[in-house]
């Protein structure tokens, strides 16, 4: 006897029925659905794991049998006769030309089409998880699926993009407003080239009017005339008068390392947690601009969790707070904070540079070093101020949207950043920087050079040792150390592993 298991729906109701092993078992009421009261867009047969990285690893959670899907018939798992129910009612057979294969990570789990007599259109699929392969966790809680969908027969799939030819999936990505032109990167991310007037940042209340400043009206004095050695973060670019938009995941974190830029800083008790820091910074001045050079880490982070390096820009008086703030991180605020293009605010002029997007390379311990070169200054014309990254005049934050006490700024920092859940009932082993402490050096702990400010008069100056001030949280888990190397200028190391036998 054949054994198997159907959904479909019964039209005259509406209910998506269940039938397992020919038992009518239930049905989904169609009133608690919204587009799929009608029908489906989409069908798909396949396996699926949940991967936690709770031990700072890939799960050895087996998905299907355990093994992979060259192992074939009675090893490796299977799906069989796949088809569909057509608007008629009619059963069909899924043609295999019709059938995509998805896999999220083919060296943990993996799929294979099947030609199996008397077995219709099948795949086997699965895998064991960690092996000397499958070592890294992508994603906090990363679900990791090895199937296949249906395509649509009479027109591409609703869920689908086409990007040079291939479909890409966009089922779980928020797709953008505007959208002209959509890109997928070297490193997977899905960008949409959205139309400059479109952004997200001018649903803000405050710029309903808004026309769009392209560049800055004037540089701070020496910044044209550097030239500094730096590595593009993309080898693309959107067409003229858009601006590209990293598609974010609808229920699951980025676990990346990311440029970023905020106008909102969290408190140091937000009810996640408590924000711990290793910073330096220049108090009690009239600041126009801040700068520096960050190398780049891929720290690992847990229970939602974030670590970041950053350049801060804040002004607090009794008219209110206004801060900027812009470096790379790992993870982002997950309930607080107001991060890249996310919310209204920072307006992005550059076609070239997506803000949220995966940066690769990274630094190495004891090998090569990326670094991130950030500028962040206010065009005194427009009242603007402006984010420049890699010498790529990124956009700006409209002087309209801060307070009128924000016309300079008297605190500037330089710092590394964590969020302390405390969720196991102890520190949290969440690194900073690069999980090693500063004492270890160049090549092994993170570092912040170059740190200079921008004065009234538009000139940048290089910060006096004697006044920038060390900060640290607490350097059982996290510290910092000033730096004496060459050419390098007023510079730190800073970070940590977190969790330890002094770290509680």
């Amino acid at each position: 006897m054949m054994k198997w298991k159907m959904l479909f729906q019964d039209k005259k109701s509406g209910n998506w029925w269940l039938r397992i092993q020919e038992i009518d078992v239930g049905y989904w009421p169609s009133s608690i659905f919204n587009k799929l009261s009608d029908r489906a867009d989409t069908v798909g047969w396949g396996g699926q794991i949940v991967n936690s990285g709770s031990q700072g690893r890939h799960t050895s959670t087996q998905m299907g049998s355990g093994h992979f899907a060259g192992e074939g018939f009675r090893k490796a798992s299977y799906v069989r006769n796949l088809r569909y129910v057509d608007e008629t009612g009619a059963i069909n057979d899924a043609a295999p030309n019709n059938v995509v294969p998805l896999v999220s990570r083919p060296e943990c789990y993996d799929l294979q089409m099947g030609n199996l007599k008397n077995y219709g259109t099948h795949f086997f699929y699965g895998g064991p998880g960690f092996s000397d392969k499958c070592k890294t966790v992508e994603l906090e809680l990363d679900n990791l699926e090895a199937f296949c969908l249906l395509k649509s027969v009479k027109s591409p799939m609703d869920s689908y993009d086409h990007v040079d030819g291939r479909l890409i999936s966009s089922h779980e990505t928020i797709e953008h407003t505007g959208a002209i032109k959509i890109i997928q990167d070297e490193n997977g991310d899905i960008i949409d080239c959205v139309d400059i007037y479109k952004q997200p940042a001018l649903n803000h209340p405050f710029l309903g009017n808004h026309t769009i400043q392209m560049k800055p009206s004037s540089y701070p004095s020496g910044m044209e005339a550097e030239t500094l050695e730096v590595e593009l973060l993309q080898d693309w670019q959107c067409p003229q008068g858009t601006i590209p938009i990293v598609r974010s995941p609808q229920h699951r974190p980025r676990r990346i390392t990311t440029p970023f830029s905020s106008s909102i800083q969290p408190d140091v008790n937000d009810g996640d947690g408590t924000h711990e820091y290793a910073q330096v910074a220049l108090l009690d001045g009239n600041y126009f601009g801040a700068s520096g050079r960050l190398n780049v880490w891929k720290p690992a982070t847990y229970n939602g969790e974030f670590s970041l390096a950053q350049i801060l820009v804040l002004e607090n008086n009794a008219y209110g707070l206004n801060i900027v703030e812009a470096g790379w991180q790992r993870d982002g605020y997950q309930k607080t904070g107001c991060y890249n293009l996310e919310c209204p605010g920072f307006v992005q002029t550059s076609k070239k540079l997506s803000l949220g997007g995966k940066i690769e390379p990274v630094s190495q311990y004891a090998g090569p070093q990326f670094e991130l070169s950030i500028y962040i200054h206010k065009d005194k014309k427009s009242g603007n101020w402006w984010l420049r990254i890699q010498e790529i005049d990124v956009g700006y934050w409209p002087g309209s949207i801060f307070t009128k006490s924000f016309e300079s700024a008297a605190k500037l920092y330089w710092s590394g950043e964590i969020v302390n859940s405390g969720s196991q009932g102890r520190h949290t082993s969440t690194q900073m920087g690069s999980g090693h402490f500063p004492s270890e050096g160049y090549q092994k702990a993170s570092y912040i050079r170059n740190i200079r400010y921008v004065d009234e008069s538009g000139a940048i100056h290089d910060a006096a040792p004697g006044n920038v001030a060390p900060l640290v949280s607490r350097p059982e888990c996290y510290d910092l150390q000033m730096g004496n190397l060459k050419n390098y200028g007023i510079h730190f190391f800073y970070g940590g592993p977190g969790y330890s036998d002094k770290c509680l």
